[in-house]
């Protein structure tokens, strides 16, 4: 499980906030309440909206696959979107539940109140 935290992800490398693939049936990884920022692509020249990359197609859960949900995202275009196992790009929000269901895609935040959420977490 993947859970509570504060994913600041650089892009450079081709990275997002979840790259996933498949699971073996009976460990399937849970990933939720989360909150992602990802900034503007780097030198990779990535997407600045593609939040997940997963093997899987985008709609679940079924034995061993990811199984997402309740996660905020935050990008340049508040359009955060996936790469799914079928090659398709789709938006967070319009994947169909359970997958992603009760995750929500919103513009960056400022550096201040990333910071703020940082020290909320960290009981600070």
């Amino acid at each position: 499980m993947f859970h509570d935290n504060l994913v600041v992800v650089r892009t450079y490398d081709g990275q997002a906030c979840i790259n996933a693939g498949d699971f073996v049936p009976g460990h399937e990884v849970r990933i939720f309440n989360n909150t992602c920022i990802l900034p503007p692509r780097g030198s990779s020249g990535n997407d600045p909206d593609t939040v997940l990359h997963t093997d899987q197609a985008c709609f679940g859960p079924k034995p061993g696959n990811l199984i997402s949900y309740q996660n905020n995202y935050h990008t340049l275009h508040n359009n955060a979107t996936a790469t799914c196992g079928d090659g398709s790009l789709k938006r967070i929000i319009d994947i169909p539940p359970p997958f992603e269901e009760g995750s929500t895609s919103n513009f960056l935040p400022d550096g201040p109140t990333i910071m703020l959420w940082a020290k909320e977490i960290l009981g600070m």
